[in-house]
């Protein structure tokens, strides 16, 4: 069940009530896309935050095996990681004023879920492939995490730009 149909199986009975209210559903159901979309961003963040923190535990058996080359990728994929989640975790939210320049529709709440639901998808993808690299610790491993991450961010960004108006035509 996504974070948004939970939201809305509980409704208490004065919210349901709202709902008969000419115009309040369409503005309740904004405002659940835009909470469950932060809900979920702030769980992508964390989940990659965890996967810097796995990374990291294996950079001493790195350095143990003398390897600085892999040492130096693994730093490089952390950092990644780490700018990746500030910018989810800090991303815009969807919200558009009265008064504001680029009005965010409900089709754009809903395409910027669908993106957020895409990015659930990579990070359980990084996960498997943060497992596979500690458990067989290989620069070949190491870089098909690091190739996902920029498919990742290039995904991020083209969500980022649905925010500000940029992609449409």
């Amino acid at each position: 069940m996504s974070i948004k149909a939970k939201a809305e199986s509980q409704l208490n009975w004065v919210e349901k009530i709202l709902h008969f209210i000419p115009g309040f559903k369409g503005y309740y159901q904004r405002e659940l896309r835009r909470d469950s979309d932060k809900v979920e961003r702030e769980y992508l963040a964390r989940n990659l935050q965890q996967y810097c923190q796995k990374l990291n535990s294996v950079s001493d058996k790195i350095l143990k095996m003398k390897n600085f080359d892999l040492l130096t990728q693994l730093n490089s994929v952390v950092t990644r990681i780490t700018t990746l989640s500030s910018q989810i975790q800090y991303a815009e939210r969807g919200y558009s004023g009265f008064f504001d320049l680029i009005k965010i529709r409900q089709a754009e709440l809903d395409q910027i879920y669908q993106y957020d639901l895409k990015m659930l998808e990579i990070t359980e993808s990084l996960a498997s492939q943060i497992n596979n690299f500690v458990n067989e610790i290989s620069a070949a491993n190491l870089q098909t995490i690091e190739d996902s991450l920029i498919y990742f961010g290039d995904y991020f960004n083209q969500r980022l730009n649905l925010l500000r108006g940029l992609n449409k035509e």
